[in-house]
């Protein structure tokens, strides 16, 4: 049987995904997450359309981090 692996995805708040990344396994995807966080230390937030002004210390909550094939 040939089963494909699950990869992840990460998804923004805004429902857009943090970068063109497909990553191969959920450890990969936080670090993807953290460099993508680090954007925004110096603003200390991340400022969504639906959501308004997310915490960095919340803003993974608001993320998706979806398997895809």
């Amino acid at each position: 049987m040939n089963e494909k692996q699950t990869q992840i995805q990460v998804i923004s708040p805004d429902g857009f995904p943090i970068d063109s990344e497909i990553y191969p396994n959920i450890a990969s995807a936080l670090v993807g997450f953290w460099n993508w966080e680090s954007r925004y230390k110096k603003q200390g937030y991340y400022s969504s359309r639906e959501f308004g002004q997310i915490h960095l210390l919340d803003l993974i909550d608001f993320c998706e981090f979806k398997e895809v094939q």
